[in-house]
């Protein structure tokens, strides 16, 4: 549990004290303000996915082709046209040269279209969230889940059993709505 002070964006600032509560990857900020003769209550919840190692791979190889497409397919080109005599029929043939024109280059083509729509996406997961990552983000399991709703449900608890003993009614905090979320098995 930790407790920061948050600032709003904008010329003209507000801070705002937030309780956080933290669990894995699921993170619980709770707002408590008066207003007059009321009290707000805000519980907001936050879960950042880890990162899949699956993800990354695939990645680092579509990376490692790009690479190769970018730098090692134009001398291998190169090589294969200058190895080959079609007059006297020496060399490595048409077969080098059919491969490199007809199934490496269109991949290498779409593999840099691919990085042209991660890095577009990348981009605007950051501006929106701040995540540049969220591409390479798997999405949480059961136990993750588990571990959300678990913390969910302490944080209010506790925040009900604050107001039975400062002597507010917990009838008038409504309770919190269950989320639904798919099975993933």
């Amino acid at each position: 549990m930790d407790w920061q002070t948050l600032v709003a964006k904008g010329l003209l600032v507000e801070r705002r004290p937030f309780y956080f509560v933290q669990r894995g990857i699921t993170t619980i900020a709770l707002y408590l303000a008066r207003f007059g003769k009321d009290l707000y209550i805000s519980q907001v919840t936050y879960v950042k996915s880890p990162i899949s190692s699956v993800r990354v791979a695939f990645l680092t190889l579509l990376l490692l082709f790009q690479l190769y497409f970018m730098f090692g397919f134009t001398s291998s080109f190169v090589g294969s046209v200058e190895g080959f005599d079609p007059i006297f029929g020496t060399g490595g043939g048409f077969g080098p040269i059919i491969f490199l024109l007809c199934i490496i280059g269109p991949l290498g083509a779409v593999t840099s279209i691919a990085w042209l729509l991660i890095l577009v996406y990348s981009l605007y997961k950051y501006v929106t969230e701040k995540d540049f990552l969220a591409l390479l983000r798997a999405l949480p399991n059961e136990f993750q889940y588990d571990d959300t709703v678990a913390l969910e449900k302490a944080v209010e608890e506790t925040v009900r059993q604050s107001l039975d003993v400062i002597g507010i009614d917990v009838n008038l905090m409504p309770p919190s709505q269950e989320r639904s979320r798919q099975r993933l098995i």
